[in-house]
């Protein structure tokens, strides 16, 4: 079931912010990626990173990338106390010639705990034209 309106603003606020920190050089996670059973599972080979002091690292030093998230698209469910989303986004690379825009789609998971939503995953993807699976 598509998550209320209340739960769709919490949760879109949430993952906004957490692009607009990984866009932003010197950025923090630790109330972000605070979670103890975070999970964020990257794009790219051996992107795995469990628990919040590694993601609080990792998200750090996405932030020192030069990249400009984009979320796009936000779709939000939920059900009690957990909702889960779909980012249709974006990445924006400077590769010197100019700006690539490189789609990156997220799965996320978020928990109510204490009142507050929090990261529980991520599920990164850099969807390609031709897909080798």
């Amino acid at each position: 079931m598509q998550a209320n309106a209340d739960v769709h603003s919490a949760i879109e606020s949430i993952i906004c912010d957490t692009y607009s920190r990984l866009s932003t050089p010197g950025s923090q996670f630790t109330d972000l990626f605070c979670d103890p059973d975070l999970m964020i599972v990257g794009s790219g080979l051996g992107e795995l990173f469990a628990g919040p002091d590694i993601a609080c690292r990792a998200g750090a030093g996405l932030a020192t990338a030069g990249f400009r998230w984009n979320p796009g698209d936000i779709t939000v469910w939920s059900h009690g106390e957990v909702a889960w989303a779909q980012i249709h986004g974006t990445v924006d690379l400077d590769k010197g010639t100019g700006l690539e825009s490189v789609p990156y789609y997220t799965t996320a998971v978020f928990a109510c705990v204490d009142g507050l939503w929090r990261w529980k995953y991520w599920g990164g993807a850099e969807p390609q034209e031709q897909p080798r699976v």
